[in-house]
């Protein structure tokens, strides 16, 4: 945890953001240096400061969805600040309840990632530039009837995404879930300031904590398969050296690879093809496919995605040949698998692994793998669904079956 937080701040320190804070914290003293701040210059920094912070570590990891959410949140909190007559905020409310829930539908079917926020900013910005037109134009009126259709736009959207959480729960959707509750009690109390206020912030605030927890869990795990990741790998080959041999309380040892081990990796052949033509979203469920299909194997061996099509296998109980023979085993078992996408559409793929054993003149598991691309890269780009092993070849028992 420490750790993240502090390779998170030697990002930081090269970024504008130090500068940003500063002039933030300025403006704020320069604005209250003769009066003290009121009651609802106090709600307004509260917000904002929620907004910021989950904007902030939302664009961190990249996650355009959060991002785009909270968004949405900091333009209906400005349009509630604004002064309306009575019948004006009735009326307003009403539509507000009507298009929120749209747009809210419109965010949670988009994915986390890989997407661009432009075109939904714009869809928003038209939208609260057509309700302010309406409400200059003395047009807001809306017959009763619409009243009972924001309830059923309400109850389709939560029952979608009480849904949707429950076949496939991501960190950022249950968030989004919930913080879509807080947004509408903001909104069935819009009248009441101090309470919107306190809703708007505490969805912001709950973005922008699932933003930070799914950055620290980013960092050691996959976010779609869940298997370690590159951070974890180079952790635990870091740790193998200084605390294995004294602290090896299980089989593999959480703190580090094992004295003596056989690396193997796979890459799932043509990935980028196949990312094109279905999509992130298909591509992340074909992966998950794969990686079920192996488990029923039982390799028993630490996992980790080293690349979006890279996976490796760290073997402390098997030797080279037998490591070899597991990861043809498991060349056979994907070649000859028809997935079935969500789509119905049948996909066949294969896999390309290597194997090799950490040697004495290895430092470390980065250098097994170095040494295995070396061997690896040349003859993958002419030859495909082959298990390739150096110790093997040198045996003269390479084989492709």
């Amino acid at each position: 945890m420490f750790r993240f937080l502090f390779k998170s701040l030697n990002l930081i320190q090269t970024s504008y953001l130090p500068a940003l804070c500063f002039l933030l914290s300025m403006a704020m003293g320069a604005l209250f240096f003769h009066t003290p701040p009121s009651k609802l210059e106090i709600y307004n920094l509260f917000f904002y400061g929620t907004f910021f912070f989950g904007l902030c570590f939302s664009l961190l990891i990249k996650n355009n969805k959060s991002a785009l959410f909270l968004l949405l949140i900091v333009m209906l909190y400005i349009s509630a600040n604004k002064t309306y007559s009575l019948s004006a905020l009735v009326n307003i409310k009403l539509w507000l309840l009507i298009i929120i829930p749209l747009n809210l539908l419109l965010i949670f079917q988009m994915p986390d990632k890989n997407f661009s926020v432009f075109g939904p900013l714009v869809f928003f910005l038209f939208e609260g530039t057509l309700i302010e037109n309406l409400y200059l134009l003395n047009i807001l009126d809306l017959p009763f009837i619409f009243s009972l259709l924001s309830g059923f736009f309400w109850a389709g959207v939560f029952c979608y995404m009480l849904i949707k959480i429950s076949y496939a729960p991501t960190l950022t959707d249950n968030s989004l879930f919930f913080s879509s509750i807080l947004v509408f009690f903001a909104l069935a109390n819009y009248s009441e300031h101090s309470s919107r206020i306190f809703c708007l912030a505490g969805a912001a605030f709950m973005v922008g904590l699932s933003s930070v927890l799914e950055a620290v869990y980013s960092y050691y795990k996959d976010t779609v398969t869940g298997v370690y990741s590159v951070h974890s790998f180079k952790k635990h080959d870091k740790n193998s050296n200084n605390q294995y041999a004294q602290k090896s309380n299980n089989a593999y040892g959480k703190k580090g690879f094992p004295p003596k081990y056989t690396l193997t990796f796979f890459y799932i052949d043509n990935y980028n093809k196949i990312l094109k033509v279905f999509g992130q979203k298909q591509t992340d469920i074909l992966t998950m496919m794969v990686l079920k299909r192996i488990e029923k194997l039982e390799l028993n061996a630490l996992t980790y995605r080293l690349k979006p099509s890279e996976f490796c296998f760290v073997f402390s109980d098997l030797d080279v040949k037998e490591a070899y023979e597991k990861m043809e085993e498991v060349r056979r078992l994907i070649a000859g698998t028809e997935f079935v996408l969500p789509s119905q559409k049948i996909v066949k793929i294969t896999i390309t692994p290597a194997v090799s054993e950490k040697r004495r003149s290895d430092k470390n598991a980065e250098e097994v793998l170095n040494r295995m691309y070396e061997m690896f890269y040349p003859r993958y780009r002419f030859t495909q669904n082959m298990t390739f092993c150096e110790e093997i070849e040198k045996t003269k028992k390479y084989r492709r079956v």
